[in-house]
């Protein structure tokens, strides 16, 4: 983040300060690289309950109260962060650990949670479910609903409430498309190659794509593509081109640092990279 911070000053031949990294600290955004905070805070909330679970040998619906307490106390704290009290004295440690995208997007890493626990390792029961087992799934539904509701009406607010419910559309038709397709999904394809070999740089791709797009923008990259990217399918393709663009960047990026800074890539990226991997055989493998 200190890096990019000084490469995007000296881009824009700006002058570096202690004061511009000072706001980048305290802002919520963490100049884009607030995920990298908020998943851990997320992931060590999920690390103690699974904790608490087999310490004290609970049942795994524990996971779905998990969820269902998430977004309880995702409503929560959108009521309390309203208030003049959370202005004065909590904001801004709220921004400088960006304790609010971790609380934002925690739900969805628990209805993650609650898919795989569930569904993903017995989805053949859905064929012949037991009355049990429709039990688990009556519940997983009711919270899935239930998440459905309060995120568009917390979203309701800044888009259209049909906007905010389309979008949640995608999520059970992504994950019906996996299950669909994961069979035919194998790695003697190209286009399946291609996405295992992005997916195992993902780190490197995230840390490292906020350099290329200050670039861009330094060029006048997307003030020339704003204006013909209006049109729905045009918009598409600009996307994955200047996707596709980027991603190769950071690929190419992450091999030179491998090559010739390994201690650093190492450093960074950590070595998974030195692990053998196994052919990939189907996308329940991977």
């Amino acid at each position: 983040m200190v890096v990019c911070c000084f490469f995007r000053s000296y881009v824009n031949g700006e002058e570096f300060s202690s004061v511009g990294l000072r706001e980048m600290l305290y802002d919520d955004q963490k100049g884009g690289y607030w995920f990298t905070i908020s998943i851990v805070e997320v992931y060590l909330s999920f690390a103690l309950l699974a904790y608490l679970i087999i310490w004290k040998n609970l049942g795994k619906q524990w996971y779905l109260y998990g969820f269902v307490l998430s977004v309880v106390f995702k409503l929560f704290f959108y009521v309390i962060s309203k208030t003049h009290i959370f202005d004065e004295f909590f904001r801004e440690t709220f921004n400088f650990l960006s304790l609010y995208k971790s609380i934002y997007y925690a739900p969805f890493f628990y209805m993650g949670v609650v898919w795989r626990v569930y569904l993903s390792k017995s989805i053949n029961y859905l064929a012949f479910p037991t009355y049990a087992r429709r039990r688990k799934y009556e519940w997983t539904l009711l919270a899935c609903i239930v998440y459905i509701i309060a995120v568009s009406y917390i979203n309701s607010e800044g888009s259209s409430k049909l906007e905010a419910i389309s979008s949640l559309v995608f999520l059970p038709v992504a994950f019906a498309c996996i299950f669909i397709f994961r069979d035919s999904i194998t790695s003697k394809k190209r286009i399946c190659r291609w996405l295992v070999y992005v997916g195992r740089r993902t780190l490197p791709i995230y840390l490292l794509h906020y350099f290329a797009i200050v670039i861009l923008l330094r060029l006048g990259v997307f003030d020339i593509l704003y204006g013909i990217a209006k049109i729905p399918m045009v918009n598409i393709i600009v996307i994955l081109t200047i996707t596709g663009v980027v991603t190769g960047f950071c690929c190419m990026a992450d091999n030179m640092l491998k090559r010739y800074v390994p201690w650093l890539h190492s450093a960074i990226f950590s070595p998974l990279d030195c692990m053998p991997t196994k052919p990939v055989s189907s996308m329940t493998n991977v």
